[in-house]
């Protein structure tokens, strides 16, 4: 495969492939998947996709990486495999879900008298919503959605609020049972204590699809002399805990867990404090004495609180993309990746791909990977993570023209 981008049309089964330094990306338009492919898969899928037979396959493998030929033809099987696994080879496409837990009671589809212009304003993006709920659930909701209240009054030229979430009781339930209504359309049920995570992940399932960007990243964010920190990584890595160790040693605090590539490469923090576990509210709370008074809330059976920490937003600077791995009794390191490996774990941190994302819009995605720097980061312990996580936002500077 040659080195740099190319953008070549997709091919008829809607997946166009793309050449980058160290292996290639997919574009499945049908599943909005993409897939990074080291060299032999690349290979191997180029063979596929002309038509070549297994045998013809293998020895364009064993000629292009001087192979044995036996080693040549399981390196095909291997990856002709993975690719039908992934349903990039059959007619059924393989959708694999991402995203955050969702053990919710869904109601069945029924509607409830909606109460436009009533409620409380906030803005989450560029969207601009109401939320009518009773008095006694308005603290639990701030604590969520506190820093984004709005006056709509102020934007007329948004044309006001265009959604309208309502909490309403549940007349057929017993106990303290809401129902929680969009526009009029009632999408799920749930108890008091759940009621912040609800409306949570109502908003990102309603106005992150309709924001314009190009991938949904599952990545905390932060900055610091012109510097941007992209902490990428599944649940469980450390991502929040980290994210607010740094903004204690004065980074600006962006996000916990979702940022937004724009269309013209920009990062947009998704706006939402920090959601802390139970089980690091002892280490949070010697930090950021306030969380001792934020309320609790039932995160798909966890106890979760929300910090109230403000997330500010992001100026144009320099991105270093740092994969966190928390080891108590391992070596606490810090190392520069190879740019295809940090492209490649990267992008299964990709959480969603908007439905207008295009097979042209691959190169820009590409362009954007050549100016990351890509580093792996194992540490048994906040303090020594931050300071290495500072060590390379000084080397960068200094090699500076």
């Amino acid at each position: 495969m040659d080195d740099g981008h190319n953008n070549p049309a997709a091919s008829r089964d809607g997946i166009s492939f793309h050449s980058v330094t160290g292996g290639a990306v997919l574009f499945n338009a049908a599943n909005g998947r993409l897939y990074a492919l080291n060299p032999v898969a690349g290979l191997t899928w180029l063979c596929v996709r002309d038509g070549l037979s297994p045998a013809e396959s293998a020895l364009a493998l064993a000629n292009g990486f001087r192979i044995e030929h036996a080693v040549a033809a399981e390196w095909f099987r291997t990856s002709a495999q993975k690719f039908q696994d992934l349903g990039l080879l059959g007619s059924a496409d393989h959708i694999e879900a991402c995203g955050r837990e969702d053990t919710s009671v869904t109601a069945a589809p029924r509607s409830r008298s909606s109460q436009p212009g009533r409620g409380v304003a906030y803005r989450l993006f560029d969207q601009c919503f109401r939320i009518n709920a009773p008095d006694d659930l308005q603290p639990a909701i701030d604590s969520l959605l506190g820093t984004l209240r709005t006056d709509p009054s102020r934007h007329p030229q948004d044309g006001g609020c265009g959604l309208q979430i309502d909490i309403l009781a549940d007349g057929d339930a017993e106990g303290e049972t809401w129902e929680i209504a969009l526009n009029g359309q009632v999408e799920s049920r749930c108890e008091t204590a759940s009621v912040v995570a609800e409306v949570e992940r109502l908003l990102l399932q309603t106005v992150v699809p309709v924001t314009p960007h190009l991938l949904t990243l599952h990545a905390a964010a932060l900055q610091r002399d012109g510097r941007t920190l992209l902490l990428a990584g599944p649940s469980g890595a450390g991502k929040t805990t980290l994210s607010l160790a740094l903004a204690k040693a004065g980074w600006r605090f962006g996000s916990d867990e979702i940022v937004l590539l724009g269309h013209t490469l920009d990062l947009r923090p998704l706006p939402l404090p920090p959601c802390i576990k139970s089980d690091t509210f002892p280490v949070i709370e010697t930090w950021f004495s306030e969380l001792r008074s934020t309320p609790a809330h039932d995160r798909y059976g966890r106890i979760i609180k929300f910090l109230p920490v403000k997330s500010s937003p992001f100026v144009s600077a320099p991105v270093h993309v740092v994969f966190p791995r928390y080891d108590r009794h391992g070596a606490r390191n810090i190392q520069r990746m190879d740019a295809f490996s940090g492209l490649e774990r990267l992008l299964a941190q990709c959480v969603f791909v908007p439905t207008g994302f295009r097979h042209d819009d691959v190169a820009q995605l590409l362009r954007w990977h050549d100016r990351l720097h890509y580093f792996d980061l194992t540490y048994g312990d906040c303090e020594t993570a931050v300071s290495l996580l500072a060590s390379i936002a000084v080397d960068e500077l200094q090699q500076l023209p």
